[in-house]
């Protein structure tokens, strides 16, 4: 048999979530008319979050449609995109009509000596997200990243709305 249809959802209700981890939200957003939903990318605010770089694409495409750096509000059409920050790709990311698409996002806070090379990689160790020298603040996407030094790497998980120190 076929499974019952399910009732609309309220106004303002968070909506499924069918991403990695549940790594954003979706909910219904009055204020908005008209055709377009929009994707919010929102660091903590005690963060120094203006040197993370935030990129959109549509699924499947290797090119950026759209991007900039720290806090992001942006309108888009509805379809699934890609949503890639500080390299970290957040994939079939929902943008509905009407709807406020809010990726989960941290920061990464590494305090190290200004002569220290410091490599962020994926979850997989060998998909370098970026790299650079001595203290960084970074945001990502929440879900696990690894720090790598001199050859060593270790894990830090990325919390939403939280600064990780390392």
């Amino acid at each position: 048999p076929a499974p019952a249809p399910q009732p609309a959802a309220p106004a303002g209700a968070v909506l499924a979530k069918a991403g990695p981890a549940d790594a954003y939200v979706v909910s219904a957003n009055p204020e908005l008319k008209g055709r377009l939903g929009r994707l919010i990318v929102a660091f903590p605010e005690e963060s120094n979050a203006g040197g993370t770089r935030m990129d959109v694409y549509k699924v499947g495409e290797p090119k950026a449609i759209t991007g900039g750096f720290g806090n992001q509000t942006l309108d888009l059409f509805p379809g699934t995109y890609a949503v890639a920050i500080t390299g970290k790709r957040v994939e079939g990311v929902p943008i509905q009509s009407r709807h406020d698409t809010k990726v989960k996002v941290g920061m990464l806070r590494v305090n190290a000596g200004k002569d220290t090379r410091v490599f962020l990689l994926d979850t997989d160790k060998t998909r370098h997200l970026t790299d650079g020298y001595g203290n960084q603040e970074l945001g990502f996407p929440i879900g696990t990243v690894h720090v790598s030094i001199a050859g060593q790497s270790e894990p830090v998980t990325i919390q939403e709305g939280k600064i990780t120190d390392f």
